[in-house]
């Protein structure tokens, strides 16, 4: 009977220390990444350090284009955003807040030299973080850079400190607002019960986009061949390519959301998506982050890095088109000039990675 009472008493305990007032309790810095997806890819290191940690309050410092992707997660506290770069004022005002916090550690999921630097000039004791860029000097904990999976990468910052990993899945959590906005989108075209597939024909740069005239004639033969709508996304700077898309493919789309709502509201369109199909980018790891099932195109980028390693995930690459030597190059460079090597995934491969994932819909 007695260690059930010592257990009853322990998780009195705990209990207590959650709802203790956050000044009360230790402070963790994750010094985060920049970009949309990169942010979803820190989601796990998160999780395995409040899971280990759980009286702990975690704070985030990201970059702006992410924080989106943290909003609404229950391990963050706080997400503090980046200043612009070249804002010295901003930077140094960054630096004295974070000093005054008094975080007892930093876990630093980036392997830029500034985001080693910043827990640095503020003093924190404990930084722990990946060996890159001349930093070492500025960790007090260190792991060396092994060849992986970005999101493995990211969780080696937590070996030197003896916190285990809670997994590789990616976490976006949405309110209940938020997931009512989606299907109010959806409804207006009658598509919230539907089997729909997501398309995002866009990339940061050229050199990750399939060809428009392929996207254009996959939507067009899945429509046709399938019978499952279609859903056209993309932000304001996918809007001309959008545009031809639309024109081409007439009534193939059933909703064009190009630019129509909010970053959280898409991610709730995707959720409820049967499918994506998209470069590698944002959509494509929010949809993994969903558990979607999606089918993504790769080129310059290695999708052993970066790919999805969700269950209902399907990588096509370019890259085992290019010559060995070619391949080296573009993992060390932004790659080719031009896309020519996203030229040579055939609509034909991508219409059957659908057809697999749709004969059982």
């Amino acid at each position: 009977m007695g260690d059930l009472f010592d257990g009853i008493e322990e998780q009195e305990i705990e209990e207590e220390k959650r709802k203790a007032p956050s000044s009360d309790r230790p402070r963790i810095l994750v010094v985060g990444m920049n970009y949309i997806g990169d942010t979803l890819f820190t989601t796990p290191l998160i999780r395995a350090l409040a899971k280990h940690r759980p009286n702990a309050v975690i704070d985030v410092l990201n970059g702006v284009r992410g924080t989106a992707m943290l909003t609404e997660n229950p391990h963050v506290a706080s997400v503090i955003p980046k200043p612009a770069r070249g804002d010295k004022k901003a930077m140094e005002q960054l630096i004295a807040r974070l000093a005054e916090t008094r975080y007892e550690s930093a876990v630093i999921a980036s392997t830029s030299f500034e985001s080693a630097w910043i827990p640095y000039r503020a003093k924190i004791p404990v930084r722990s973080g990946i060996r890159s860029e001349l930093r070492s000097f500025m960790l007090t904990h260190a792991q060396a850079s092994k060849n992986r999976h970005i999101i493995l990468r990211i969780l080696d910052a937590l070996e030197p400190l003896s916190i285990p990993s809670d997994g590789v899945h990616m976490e976006l959590v949405l309110t209940k607002a938020e997931e009512k906005d989606a299907i109010s989108v959806l409804s207006k075209k009658r598509l919230a019960k539907e089997k729909f597939l997501v398309v995002h024909a866009g990339a940061t740069r050229r050199q990750k986009r399939w060809p428009v005239e392929y996207f254009i004639k996959l939507i067009t033969t899945f429509r046709k061949s399938v019978g499952a709508p279609v859903v056209l996304i993309g932000g304001p700077e996918d809007a001309m390519l959008n545009t031809i898309i639309a024109a081409d493919c007439k009534k193939s789309i059933a909703l064009d959301l190009t630019a129509a709502v909010s970053l959280r509201v898409l991610a709730g369109v995707i959720r409820n998506a049967w499918a994506f199909v998209g470069n590698d980018s944002a959509p494509l790891h929010i949809a993994s982050a969903m558990n979607v099932h999606t089918v993504g195109l790769f080129g310059q980028t290695d999708p052993l890095v970066y790919g999805t390693l969700h269950e209902g995930g399907t990588i096509i690459s370019a890259r085992q088109t290019c010559p060995p030597l070619k391949r080296a190059l573009c993992s060390v460079t932004r790659g080719c000039r031009g896309a020519a090597c996203m030229d040579n995934i055939t609509v034909e491969e991508v219409l059957d990675a659908l057809r697999a994932i749709y004969s059982w819909a």
